[in-house]
């Protein structure tokens, strides 16, 4: 099964779906039967791996969020991504959606589970251990934004490049 969301969508399919789903309040539900099975007024889809909802029609798959964006904006560019704003993968209210490059998605990602200080952005220096280095990932590449004598000075740093922690 083809997931649609972050490559080339079929218009056509695309459309068709659209025209099928009613939006109420982060949800989408069926105006009309896409088979037998699904009832008219149904929610529709249901929650992938990753922790976002779903639809499938006609063979493809696409993401709510995604379809939730283009019913109100129109048609998304391919190579930008419906971020959420409170970071709840299922919160698929409107006002909780904006669109994004990948890197500005990222500054929106929780830390990561190794980060041993819990602070995104900074780590303690390898070779000063008294010492801590901020950093940020811009468009695939980490950047190193310096070396400073407290966690909150490179914190500070780090949001200063753009960072969101």
């Amino acid at each position: 099964m083809e997931t649609i969301g972050t490559s080339a969508i079929n218009y056509e399919i695309r459309s068709h779906l659209l025209t099928m789903l009613d939006y109420r309040d982060g949800e989408l539900y069926w105006n009309a039967s896409p088979g037998q099975r699904i009832a008219v007024g149904a929610l529709a889809g249901n929650v992938n791996g990753s922790g976002y909802h779903q639809i499938t029609f006609e063979g493809k798959t696409f993401v709510r969020s995604r379809l939730i964006w283009e019913m109100h904006h129109g048609e998304i560019p391919e190579s930008i991504e419906v971020d959420h704003v409170d970071r709840n993968k299922l919160n698929d209210l409107i006002s909780n959606l904006e669109l994004k490059t990948r890197s500005g998605n990222a500054y929106n990602r929780n830390v990561q589970s190794n980060n041993k200080l819990g602070i995104k952005g900074v780590s303690r220096d390898t070779y000063k251990p008294d010492k801590f280095r901020a950093y940020i990932k811009l468009n695939g590449k980490t950047k190193n934004l310096g070396m400073f004598d407290t966690v909150e000075a490179a914190q500070e740093a780090y949001k200063a490049a753009g960072g969101i922690s």
